[in-house]
């Protein structure tokens, strides 16, 4: 790679850093150490973005491993960025993360979500309440996260609201940087149809279950609200925008990080323990298993 461009992108991905990443003390550190790199010739040799962009995110897990702190190629269609509306109409052709929704033998509700799509997004929100719905009459709900990369705290507030009853509940708080403020995210106190605040709820994991998904499995398991069971989790909690550093390359920069109202602390770094814990490929036959033996 050109030398003077890895080192106008390693100088970008600083700036960006020092301007945006919620530790700012870490920022610094980051943001030397690339530049360090970068000045003795150490992306000098490579060839192609995706490997310069893995290459530089290796460096900044070195100096701090945040999972949600990542270099990656710009996304393109067509040889052009992707738009808000592209992205949008993917999220559409996936059902905005609603992959299946289905009652299985003996009246068990099963909803497999591989997104947390954010429910400002028309037609998300929909989604969610038509699968909620579809499953609200079961006697037991397994949520199957197993290959949920997340999402937005936006969706996890709406399934929540459904699963928990009465007054609003606080399940989760964000603290911001730029605006050195605490965002509370509280169940709603209005939801379209039935809740499923008697159901119980069993939620599936693996090391894939990222971010949102994680969120949604952290608050159902601090709230005793349901039974986590597979594998433990990803452990990547701060949530994180996408920048253009240049017209090849992203920077996905972490912007704050969750305090729980419970724990006070999140699963960064350490991902959710499940409470029945066996091989994420036989998760669903596990939870299938309790519930039957729960009657």
């Amino acid at each position: 790679m050109d030398r003077t461009k890895a080192d106008q992108d390693a100088s970008a991905i600083a700036e960006l850093l020092n301007a945006e990443y919620v530790f700012p003390d870490v920022a610094v550190t980051i943001g030397e150490a690339l530049e360090r790199a970068a000045s003795g010739g150490a992306y000098d040799s490579i060839d192609d973005v995706e490997t310069y962009a893995a290459e530089v995110t290796k460096h900044i897990h070195a100096v701090h491993h945040d999972q949600h702190l990542v270099v990656a190629k710009a996304r393109r269609r067509g040889g052009k960025r992707t738009t808000f509306e592209e992205r949008l109409a993917r999220q559409r052709d996936r059902n905005f993360g609603f992959r299946d929704v289905a009652t299985l033998d003996g009246g068990i509700g099963y909803l497999k979500i591989d997104s947390m799509t954010d429910t400002v997004d028309a037609g998300a929100g929909d989604a969610a309440v038509a699968a909620l719905q579809f499953v609200a009459g079961a006697r037991a709900v397994i949520f199957d996260l197993r290959e949920n990369l997340g999402g937005s705290a936006t969706m996890v507030q709406l399934l929540m609201s459904y699963l928990l009853d009465g007054d609003p509940v606080h399940i989760n708080s964000f603290y911001l940087r730029k605006t050195d403020s605490i965002r509370q995210f509280w169940t709603l106190p209005y939801v379209p149809g039935r809740r499923l605040s008697r159901i119980p709820v069993f939620a599936l994991t693996s090391p894939a279950t990222f971010s949102g998904a994680e969120e949604f499995a952290y608050d159902l398991k601090v709230m005793k609200r349901g039974t986590i069971v597979g594998e433990t989790t990803a452990g990547g909690a701060n949530p994180s925008s996408r920048f253009e550093v240049s017209d090849e390359i992203d920077a996905m920069i972490p912007f704050g990080y969750p305090i729980n109202p419970v724990t006070q602390t999140n699963w960064e770094g350490v991902g959710v323990e499940p409470d029945v814990r066996c091989d994420q490929a036989k998760a669903l036959e596990v939870a299938l298993d309790l519930i039957k033996a729960r009657g």
